[in-house]
């Protein structure tokens, strides 16, 4: 008989005999999720592989993926998540690949093909902040976003979840579903809309992040910000002035935000600079707020004094101010 086995997130699957990749293009183990012998489980993907600058050779003397994949899980996760084995020619490649790389679209190998280990989602710790995951048997990318929360429309009532990855299933599985909110106390809330974000202890958040998305950098790996970058990290941007490409000028109001009336709902922008321009090309857009999740929520009225609001950063349209060249 074939065993089953437990996987991470509650969903069982049933241990296979065998890989099998075929010898071009998908074979029967693409997309699956294989449990090595030392109990550590890998996803499979037939003749694709990520582009990662940490390759290493590991030789041509493997008789099948599960002995490269038994090689690499030898090595340790600290030195090994990723093995790509080349059936024609026995070999295999070693690679520890960063969330970046694993953000980034797969490419199609003719030769090779990929096992990633799969390593439980921790915001325990706070490792797994700004993850980018998919979840089992989907295409779909989540951002893991730890000790945060945004407000915004349930969709139905909260769910028991063990872990986060099946968090990420429910909200995967469910027709609208754009956030999902999961407890310390190991409960999932789905959501099908999501307004302004906050830090929420205990609370983590996985967002529906788009096609193109591709994971930030860690902190300190990325270049230096431009000269005209708008920095509210470390503050120096607060009570500057922005000039959009239009001329028009935003008053920079860093860890402050206003209410308002909002235009739409909130966009992924990489930057502060990107959310400030997404306003000034928006018809009756006046302030835009960009938080450091990297969304941005545009408004068409401004109102009271405005609050202090750590990690949400405000552009206001200075009315009637424009400059030209």
């Amino acid at each position: 008989m074939l065993a089953t086995t437990v996987l991470l997130g509650g969903l069982v699957a049933v241990a296979q005999a065998a890989l099998d990749c075929g010898a071009y293009g998908t074979g029967p183990s693409d997309g699956t999720r294989y449990t090595a012998p030392d109990g550590k489980q890998w996803d499979i993907r037939c003749h694709s592989t990520y582009d990662s600058a940490s390759y290493r050779w590991g030789g041509d003397n493997y008789p099948n993926q599960e002995a490269c994949i038994a090689a690499c899980s030898a090595q340790g996760a600290s030195q090994c998540n990723y093995a790509a084995y080349a059936k024609i020619w026995n070999s295999c490649l070693f690679a520890l690949t960063t969330p970046a790389e694993r953000a980034a679209p797969m490419t199609v190998n003719n030769a090779y093909s990929g096992a990633l280990l799969v390593q439980p989602l921790n915001c325990n710790d706070g490792s797994s902040n700004g993850t980018v995951f998919t979840a089992p048997g989907s295409i779909q990318k989540y951002q893991v976003l730890c000790n945060y929360q945004y407000g915004g429309n349930t969709l139905g009532a909260s769910k028991r979840a063990d872990t986060l990855e099946q968090c990420v299933g429910f909200c995967d599985a469910a027709t609208g579903c754009v956030d999902a909110i999961w407890s310390d106390a190991k409960y999932c809330w789905l959501k099908s809309s999501k307004t302004n974000g906050y830090k929420s202890g205990g609370w983590h958040s996985i967002v529906k992040v788009p096609a193109g998305f591709v994971q930030p950098a860690p902190a300190g790996a990325s270049a230096p910000p431009p000269p005209n970058s708008i920095r509210c990290d470390d503050n120096s941007a607060d009570g500057t002035v922005f000039r959009a490409p239009s001329g028009a000028q935003y008053d920079i109001k860093c860890n402050f935000q206003y209410a308002g009336q909002t235009l739409g709902s909130s966009k992924y922008t990489e930057t502060f600079e990107v959310c400030a321009d997404l306003c000034d090309s928006t018809a009756g857009c006046v302030e835009g707020i960009w938080s450091n999740a990297k969304y941005c929520w545009l408004k068409s009225s401004i109102t009271g004094n405005g609050y202090k609001s750590g990690g949400w950063y405000s552009a206001v349209k200075k009315q009637n101010v424009m400059i030209t060249h």
